[in-house]
């Protein structure tokens, strides 16, 4: 097993900020490296962290829940707070989630939050009947290769995956992937309460594509322009700008990303 699938703590410069970054669903921060590599060019210590069960197999991760994310997720951010003055997150898809759903839950932190970068954030899928799909399909398995949606419909969200086995699952986690949707429901439900802390954040990045088929890109672009209306969106359209926009094997937006953030 790779050390890539391992959480990556840099504090070689001891910087007074850090950057805090969280992968996907089925990742490792393997996927994220590029954004460590950005932290050190500037000079800033970071955490390139792994998503509590995850980082093995999909047996592993189908053993954790959404609580426990959080819950290790929330600790682990709470207590870099008393280390540094400024954290600056970076999230991915299921990361991206985990970390909208902790500025929802700490607007009283937000002086210590530097920036934040939001890559294809999860919050409602864009297959309809996906919710059914998962309970019809966890009665008979709990996992399914990685390469099968690929195969059966070239499902394009999963190249990342299948061209990097050394660092992502290869099974993917029915049960993991139905609390990551059960997730965002909850993330959605949570916003309906309140959300006005988070039209106080201004400095960061939010990135989509129309092209993706994991999440419901027309849905998140109206979604985000509520939720964070002083942060940029930035949009991508045409080929090669697939989920994984970060990953330059699978899209053409991924060397632009790294140019811009931090």
């Amino acid at each position: 097993v790779s050390q890539s699938r391992y959480p990556q703590p840099l504090a070689q410069q001891k910087s007074k900020e850090l950057v805090y970054i969280l992968h996907g669903y089925t990742g490792t921060p393997y996927e994220m490296n590029p954004f460590q590599e950005k932290a050190v060019i500037k000079g800033m210590d970071s955490y390139n962290d792994v998503i509590f069960g995850h980082g093995g197999g999909a047996d592993l991760a189908n053993l954790t829940n959404r609580i426990q994310w959080l819950s290790v997720f929330y600790a682990k951010v709470n207590y870099l707070q008393t280390k540094y003055e400024k954290i600056h997150f970076v999230g991915f898809s299921t990361g991206g989630l985990m970390i909208s759903h902790y500025l929802l839950d700490h607007s009283e932190k937000f002086d210590k939050i530097g920036s934040i970068t939001l890559i294809s954030p999860y919050y409602e899928p864009n297959l309809w009947g996906a919710e059914f799909f998962l309970n019809l399909t966890k009665r008979f398995t709990l996992k399914i290769p990685a390469s099968l949606p690929y195969k059966l419909i070239r499902f394009p969200d999963v190249e990342a995956l299948l061209k990097h086995p050394d660092y992502y699952m290869q099974e993917l986690p029915l049960q993991t992937a139905y609390e990551v949707m059960t997730l965002g429901k909850e993330f959605q439900k949570k916003t309906e309460k309140n959300n006005s802390a988070l039209k106080e954040l201004t400095k960061g990045t939010i990135y989509l594509t129309v092209n993706d088929k994991v999440l419901d890109a027309n849905f998140s672009i109206e979604f985000l322009k509520n939720l964070f209306p002083n942060v940029t969106l930035d949009v991508s359209e045409g080929e090669r700008a697939p989920h994984h926009l970060m990953v330059p094997s699978v899209s053409k937006e991924a060397e632009r990303i790294f140019a811009k953030i931090l």
